[in-house]
C-alpha cells in the first residue's frame, strides 16, 4: 500500500532538514625504511611502496589504481604525501607522485616520517631517528614542517596549495599545532582515539571524535573512530573494516550529527609484497573490492554525504562554525554491532592467510 502523499512530503522534508555529513577519504603515501631480517630487508621506494609496481604483474596496484577508482566514481580524496624520504629515494620520484596526484584533480597535502631521513639505519648499525613528531620540541617540529614544504616547492608544488598536515604514525602533540600555525598550515588530521597516549600525544582532548578548532589557529579533523562492542576505539581504516561495517559507521555518524567523517588508508594496502628483493607480489583483491564498493556507496548516497578534501576545510578557514575542542569533549563514537564485526574478522583472517600463502600468478582465485 502506498503511503499518503502527506506522509511522503513529511519524509522528504525531514530528509532535506538533515545536513549532509562531510566525508574525507585520506591516503598516506610513503616509502619505507629497511626492515629487520637476515640480512635486513631493503628499503621500499616509490615504485614498490607507492605505485605497487611488481615485477611479476602486468599492471601496478597502488596509487594509480586508487586514482582510477576515485575517477570512476567522481570522488576527490586527500593524499598526504611524505616528503623527507626524497633525500634518499630521489626528488624526481616524489615530484612524479605529487604531479600525478595534482594532475588527476586530487588534493595533495603534507606527511612526514622523520625516520625516512635515514632509511638504511639497520645496515649502518645506527640508531634510527625518532619517527613520531611528538618526540621533538616545538622548534624542531617547525623546522621539519618548513623543510617538508620546501621539498614540495622543489617538486613544483605551489606553496599556497599545501594547507594540511598529518604526522607519520599520527605522532603529533599539541606543539604540532603551534608549529603548523608558524609555517602557515591550517588543517591538522592527527587526533586519533585509537592512538592516543601511544604515538599520538595530543593532550586535553581524550574524548573528541569530530572536527574542532584547536585554539592555536589550526582546525583539527580527527581520524574518525567507532567503538568495538567491547568499548575499545577502532579507527575507520578502509582496509581494516568490512564494507558493511564502513557503510553502517557512515550512516551512524550521519544520524548522530557528525560534522565530518575521516577515513584513512595507504597506497601499499592494495597489494601483497611476497619478495621485496625481487619485487614480486600480488594484488590484494579483498582490499581493492572494499575501496571500490565504498566509493560506489558514497557516490550513490550523495544526498547524505558530501565527499570533500582537507583543502576544502582550509578554504572554509576560521570563519566556519567549528566547535572549540572543549565544546566537543563528549565522545560521540558509534558503537559497533557484532553482526558486522564477525564477517570482518572472517575477512581479515582470510587476508592474513593470503599474506603468508602466496598463490601462483595464474591461480584462478580472487576475492
Amino acid at each position: 500500500m502506498m503511503a499518503p502523499s502527506g506522509a511522503n512530503d513529511a519524509a522528504m522534508t525531514n530528509e532535506a532538514a538533515i545536513e549532509k555529513t562531510r566525508v574525507f577519504l585520506t591516503f598516506d603515501v610513503e616509502c619505507a625504511e629497511q626492515r629487520r631480517g637476515q640480512p635486513p630487508l631493503p628499503p621500499q621506494d616509490w615504485d614498490l611502496r607507492v605505485w605497487g609496481q611488481l615485477s611479476n604483474q602486468n599492471r601496478a596496484w597502488g596509487l594509480g589504481m586508487i586514482l582510477d577508482v576515485l575517477q570512476r566514481h567522481n570522488l576527490q580524496a586527500t593524499f598526504f604525501v611524505e616528503a623527507l624520504g626524497a633525500a634518499h629515494f630521489g626528488l624526481p620520484g616524489l615530484a612524479n607522485v605529487c604531479q600525478t596526484v595534482r594532475s588527476r584533480g586530487q588534493d595533495l597535502q603534507l606527511h612526514l616520517h622523520p625516520v625516512l631521513q635515514r632509511p638504511l639505519w639497520l645496515s649502518e648499525g645506527a640508531t634510527p631517528p625518532a619517527d613520531d613528531l611528538a618526540a621533538y620540541d616545538l622548534g624542531q617540529q617547525t623546522a621539519f614542517l618548513r623543510k617538508g614544504l620546501e621539498i614540495f616547492e622543489a617538486c613544483g608544488v605551489p606553496r599556497g596549495e599545501v594547507k594540511a598536515f598529518r604526522a607519520g604514525n599520527y605522532g603529533a602533540n599539541n606543539d604540532t599545532w603551534r608549529a603548523m600555525a608558524a609555517v602557515g598550515l591550517a588543517v591538522s588530521s592527527n587526533h586519533n582515539l585509537s592512538y592516543l597516549k601511544r604515538s599520538c600525544r595530543i593532550e586535553g582532548f581524550d574524548h573528541t571524535n569530530d572536527v574542532f578548532a584547536t585554539g592555536c589557529g589550526v582546525v583539527e579533523v580527527p581520524v574518525t573512530n567507532m567503538l568495538e562492542p567491547s568499548g575499545q576505539p577502532r579507527l575507520l581504516q578502509i582496509t581494516a573494516l568490512s564494507v558493511s561495517e564502513l557503510c553502517w559507521a557512515l550512516q551512524e555518524c550521519h544520524r548522530m550529527g557528525f560534522s565530518a567523517v575521516t577515513l584513512v588508508s595507504h597506497t601499499f594496502e592494495y597489494f601483497f609484497v611476497d619478495d621485496v628483493q625481487r619485487r614480486r607480489g600480488r594484488p590484494n583483491h579483498l582490499n581493492i573490492r572494499r575501496l571500490a564498493q565504498l566509493a560506489g556507496y558514497l557516490q550513490a548516497h550523495a544526498h547524505q554525504f558530501q565527499v570533500q578534501t582537507m583543502g576544502d576545510v582550509a578554504a572554509l578557514g576560521s570563519g566556519a562554525p567549528w566547535p572549540s575542542g572543549h565544546a566537543a569533549q563528549t565522545q560521540r563514537a558509534p558503537r559497533g554491532r557484532r553482526r558486522h564485526r564477525y564477517p570482518r574478522l572472517l575477512e581479515q583472517g582470510i587476508k592474513r592467510a593470503l599474506r603468508h600463502w602466496p598463490l601462483p600468478s595464474r591461480f584462478p582465485f580472487g576475492l
